[in-house]
C-alpha cells in the first residue's frame, strides 16, 4: 500500500504530551501507517493529504489535532507504544476498556465546528466495521469546537467478547467537520487476547 508522506507536518509539542498527528486517506482505502516526527513528539502518525484536496489545503488547516496523554500511557488504558510510534492496547477477553483521546484545537476555527467522530477498522471513510467479537464506541461522539477552547478528552471505549478471537487491529478514529474533504484520522492499535504478529484486515476475518 503506498502513499506520499507530507513532510512539513513537523510540531513541537510545548508540554511534551504524546501527539496523534493528522491522517489525511491518499484515497478511502488508505490504512496510516505511523511513523515519529519531531524533537519533543514521541508517539505521533504519518500525514497524508487526500489527492481531491485543493493546492494549499492539508497539513496545518484541521481546527484540531488527535493527541495521547501521558497519563494514559500507563498499562492499564494504554499498554505501549508499537514500532513506529502507534499506541497500542493489550484488552483481555471478557472486558472493557475506556482509551483516553485528546482534542486539542489548533486555533484557526474563528467560530463553532461541529465535529463527527466515527470508528472503524479497514477503509477509514468506508462503511464501518468492528473485529469479531470486539464491540468500539466513541464517547462523546460529537463535539462542538468553539473558537478559544481548551484541550478536550474523548474517549474510545473497547468492549470484548469472553469469546473473541485472538487478534491484533488497526481501529481507526475519524473527526468529520464541514464538507467531504473535511475530515482527519488517526488509528489505536487494538491487541485483543494474545493478539496476532500482524494487524488483521477485514478480508482476514470475512468482512
Amino acid at each position: 500500500m503506498t502513499t506520499d508522506n507530507v513532510k512539513n507536518n513537523t510540531k513541537k509539542s510545548r508540554n511534551h504530551k504524546r501527539e496523534i498527528t493528522a491522517i489525511m486517506g491518499v484515497t478511502i482505502a488508505t490504512v496510516a501507517i505511523g511513523m515519529l516526527f519531531g524533537q519533543n513528539v514521541t508517539a505521533a502518525f504519518t500525514a497524508h493529504q487526500k489527492m481531491e484536496v485543493p493546492v494549499g489545503f492539508g497539513i496545518g488547516y484541521e481546527p484540531f489535532n488527535f493527541r495521547l496523554p501521558d497519563e494514559a500511557l500507563d498499562g492499564i488504558h494504554y499498554t505501549g507504544i508499537r514500532p513506529g510510534g502507534m499506541p497500542e492496547a493489550t484488552i483481555a477477553k471478557g472486558s472493557i476498556v475506556s482509551l483516553p483521546i485528546s482534542i486539542e484545537p489548533t486555533g484557526i476555527a474563528k467560530k463553532p465546528i461541529t465535529i463527527q467522530f466515527t470508528t472503524t477498522f479497514g477503509d477509514q471513510l468506508g462503511l464501518p466495521k468492528l473485529p469479531p467479537g470486539v464491540h468500539v464506541t466513541i464517547q462523546p461522539n460529537t463535539l462542538v469546537l468553539q473558537p478559544g477552547q481548551g484541550t478536550t478528552t474523548i474517549n474510545m471505549v473497547v468492549q470484548v467478547d469472553g469469546n473473541a478471537p485472538d487478534g491484533t487491529y488497526m481501529q481507526n478514529i475519524v473527526g468529520k467537520w464541514g464538507g467531504p474533504n473535511d475530515f482527519l484520522g488517526s488509528a489505536v492499535s487494538l491487541k485483543i487476547g494474545h493478539g496476532t504478529q500482524q494487524f488483521l484486515l477485514p478480508k482476514d476475518v470475512g468482512q
